[in-house]
């Protein structure tokens, strides 16, 4: 990979080479725990438990879904995935691959929707075509080609997010040994005057980025990313509205079910507290369980287990080589959308 070159202004952004994609059939399984069938996804599944077999009524219930879902469902839900949307995109299209792509990501999706719902089909199904007509809302596909090829379509899009990240507030940095890539957000670097409604687009579009790297960089085996908060040098007039941090945390939780693989809050300091007393209660308790307080050697304990100084953060690990500053508009110009900022620019 030529790291200096500049990726080419693509009606469907930057392109990669995706002659063989990955299919992205992770396999479901249950797990027999207290008596309780508890799902999960095979490829995030760390335990390497002997416990895990391959769930047939999972599969049965995956299957079901699909065949509820309108062609159109099944398009949107296979949509999730930078993969198949590049696919989509290319001109010399292989319509048998297409098929094949398409019915896996969409599987996919629904395998997350029924893992999040805890095997509910019923809520599952819920939540998946809520999702679908969310992902319309926001435009998630036009945040995926907006920078790329500049049309006057999504000028507004653009104008919204470029204002939004102008700070450099929020990127995607680093990944870890199994290829999970880092959402950074830093709350200190707060852009005066945004809009809820700004600040969500802002957490959406750089989370979609994380989720199509650690895509790219795993060929579909793994589907979760990091957020990590750098809180230094944080003080209360850098807190965001408690509509913003809402909206937020509510799209994460009912839109990105088997997402998230940890959040850390590294360097909070004591005025955060009370930030954080106020959220707290519209934190649902599984994205609750997920997050970390982390400062001074717990940092170094925790993430040495997992990232090379090669691919940290500083905030995260003394000795972090990710140390160079960083240029967002750079980052949504010039990085393709499935890469972190170091990857193509320093």
């Amino acid at each position: 990979m030529n790291l200096n070159a500049r990726p080419p202004k693509m009606m469907s952004g930057p392109q990669r080479n995706t002659e063989q994609p990955d299919t992205g059939q992770n396999t479901i399984l249950e797990i027999e725990e207290n008596g309780t069938k508890q799902f999960t996804n095979k490829a995030d599944d760390e335990s390497g438990s002997t416990t895990c077999v391959e769930s047939k009524d999972m599969e049965e219930k995956l299957n079901a879904m699909l065949s509820e879902l309108s062609s159109e469902e099944v398009e949107g839900a296979a949509l999730t995935s930078y993969v198949y949307w590049q696919e989509i995109n290319k001109k010399d299209l292989d319509p048998s691959l297409l098929d094949s792509l398409r019915q896996s990501k969409a599987l996919a999706m629904a395998r997350r929707c029924l893992v999040g719902d805890k095997g509910d089909s019923d809520l599952a199904m819920i939540r998946l075509r809520g999702t679908l007509q969310w992902r319309k809302k926001m435009d998630i596909d036009g945040m995926r080609r907006c920078f790329y090829n500049q049309d006057a379509q999504h000028n507004d899009l653009r104008q919204g997010l470029e204002f939004s990240m102008s700070t450099g507030k929020q990127i995607v940095r680093g990944f870890d040994r199994k290829g999970r890539y880092v959402h950074l957000l830093v709350p200190r670097l707060k852009v005066d005057g945004d809009s809820v409604e700004g600040i969500l687009a802002a957490t959406v579009y750089t989370a979609e980025r994380a989720i199509a790297a650690t895509e790219r960089r795993t060929e579909g085996n793994l589907e979760k990313f990091y957020v990590v908060f750098d809180y230094t040098g944080f003080e209360y007039k850098h807190s965001v509205s408690l509509a913003a941090a809402k909206a937020v945390v509510f799209a994460l939780r009912d839109h990105y079910p088997e997402r998230v693989q940890q959040i850390y809050l590294l360097d909070a300091p004591f005025v955060f507290q009370f930030f954080w007393n106020i959220i707290q209660p519209f934190i649902d308790p599984v994205t609750r369980g997920k997050i970390q307080f982390l400062s001074g050697d717990e940092k170094h304990v925790e993430f040495s287990n997992l990232f090379d100084l090669e691919q940290a953060i500083p905030c995260q690990l003394a000795g972090g080589k990710l140390s160079a500053t960083y240029d967002c508009t750079k980052f949504m110009v010039d990085v393709p959308f499935d890469c972190a900022y170091d990857e193509y620019l320093s």
